[in-house]
């Protein structure tokens, strides 16, 4: 397998749209969220191996080939394991090996995955989008359950929930500190 090819079909899966069943003022591709998660694992984790952050780069290029299928369908179904398969697999014939990672670094990642979701939902929300408030639910919610040891993780959950909590009263006349607004 090139090195070409790999990053020529990585340059491509990138392109893919994320929340393709959400009305967005600004489309995200995977390759957006790929980045804002790289830079929140370098941020909140300046102890980050190069396996968690080529992990961060790499964690969604296979929904490029399949599709970014929402978590809820997934779940629904029960089908989240085999998706999964599929784009490793994908990744590996395209020459991309997914790094191993230990558990705390799994753990990390998810939540720099989800806290970038919830800082899109809050953006899209700033812009008078209130689609995204259900998908800000659900970030959140899966961020309030983990464990969140470091202060730094404590610090972007704090600011995070501040928003979720202004957006969820409705209460339009406070938003967008996160932001800077």
């Amino acid at each position: 397998m090139s090195v070409l090819r790999a990053v020529s079909w990585a340059y491509r899966k990138a392109r893919a749209v994320r929340f393709h069943t959400h009305f967005c003022t600004r489309q995200e591709t995977i390759g957006h969220h790929s980045h804002g998660v790289a830079v929140i694992v370098a941020l909140v984790y300046p102890d980050a191996s190069a396996d968690l952050l080529r992990e961060a780069l790499f964690h969604d290029l296979g929904e490029g080939e399949w599709g970014d299928i929402p978590g809820h369908t997934k779940r629904e179904l029960g089908i989240r394991e085999q998706v999964s398969q599929l784009e490793d697999c994908e990744m590996i014939r395209q020459g991309i090996p997914r790094p191993v990672i230990s558990s705390e670094d799994h753990r990390r990642l998810k939540f720099a995955d989800n806290a970038h979701g919830a800082l899109y939902c809050v953006e899209e929300l700033s812009r008078g989008n209130w689609e995204h408030l259900s998908p800000l639910r659900n970030y959140m919610d899966w961020m309030q359950k983990e464990p969140m040891g470091l202060t730094s993780e404590q610090e972007l959950f704090e600011a995070l929930r501040k928003e979720w909590v202004t957006y969820d009263r409705g209460d339009v006349r406070r938003h967008g500190e996160i932001f800077g607004v």
